[in-house]
């Protein structure tokens, strides 16, 4: 993960720190990649449904779809103030990847949606209840489906509009 330096310090806002810590606590395989992309689901989710994004993440078409750099920054802080673990996994075929997991001594304590209205909610928890399980590759896969990719006409390995900033009211 990237350190930051005395001159790049980022504001992170408390409902996105919160609202990794709920995926997390939700999503059977959270890592950078897959925390990324259901964080762009449901913002996109929120935005469709007539709501504000429930995360600050400004998301560019990136090598592997939707991205915003300040996931690191969260992640990094998240896991050096203790409210998150991680631990280096291999996948099936070799592959290592960072696996991210609320400690034990926290998850008891805390619901982790107290911060999302009841109207967020009903955004968030049928996409986590369809897509919680998926791995990394497979949100990929679905967020190159969405409206704001095909729009700009991205597809999986290409480098179409990259580094471009996603309209998430595109129609």
């Amino acid at each position: 993960m990237k350190l930051l330096s005395m001159n790049e310090r980022v504001e992170l806002n408390s409902k996105t720190t919160d609202f990794i810590l709920y995926l997390v606590d939700k999503m059977a395989i959270p890592t950078k990649t897959s925390i990324i992309k259901m964080c762009y689901l449901c913002d996109l989710a929120a935005i469709n449904s007539g709501l504000d994004p429930i995360t600050d993440f400004c998301y560019i078409r990136y090598y592997y779809g939707p991205f915003d750099k300040k996931i690191d920054d969260y992640l990094f802080n998240l896991v050096k103030n203790r409210k998150l673990n991680v631990e280096t996994e291999y996948g099936s075929g070799g592959g290592e990847y960072e696996k991210y997991s609320i400690p034990v001594e926290l998850k008891n304590d805390n619901d982790y949606s107290d911060f999302l209205s009841s109207d967020e909610i009903k955004v968030v928890e049928p996409i986590l209840e369809s897509l919680g399980s998926l791995n990394a590759k497979m949100l990929t896969e679905i967020a190159y489906k969405t409206k704001p990719m095909t729009s700009i006409g991205a597809k999986l390995g290409g480098i179409e509009h990259f580094a471009e900033k996603l309209n998430l009211s595109a129609s």
